[in-house]
């Protein structure tokens, strides 16, 4: 039997910086071009499909340092996701729904619209996922 070399691959820490309430449609602006404005709407549709207890609310954009963002509600300190049955269930983080229903968002504009510019976001945000310490908690409600 041969011997396997196999290492960790390195995860790389990507840092999250809350924006200031007038940056954030800037960056949007920046980051999607033609597609700014569905991103915090499909984000909103994703919020009051997977979480019971959600209050529209404005939402907090953080960039991410590796060119990625996420949106969050400002309302909230803990939301109540509910992914379906069979599925993931339970009071999780403000900032863990938001990662979560981003990323969803991202994939499903993906979709809708054949762009990569949410391919890309959306690896962004799985990149900033990696190294975030709610790792697993994030990993079992997409699961």
């Amino acid at each position: 039997m041969s011997d396997l070399n196999v290492q960790k691959m390195a995860v790389r820490r990507v840092r999250a910086v809350c924006l200031p309430r007038g940056q954030c449609s800037v960056y949007l602006r920046r980051r999607f071009r033609g597609y700014r404005c569905i991103v915090p709407s499909t984000v909103h549709q994703v919020f009051r499909k997977y979480c019971v207890d959600y209050t529209e609310s404005r939402l907090q954009c953080y960039a991410l340092d590796n060119g990625g963002l996420y949106l969050a509600p400002t309302a909230q300190r803990e939301m109540h996701l509910a992914m379906g049955p069979g599925r993931f269930s339970g009071v999780v983080p403000v900032n863990v729904a938001a990662i979560v229903a981003c990323a969803q968002a991202f994939g499903h504009l993906g979709h809708e619209v054949h762009e990569l510019l949410f391919a890309g976001a959306y690896l962004q945000l799985r990149e900033y996922i990696m190294a975030h310490p709610d790792r697993a908690l994030i990993e079992r409600i997409q699961a």
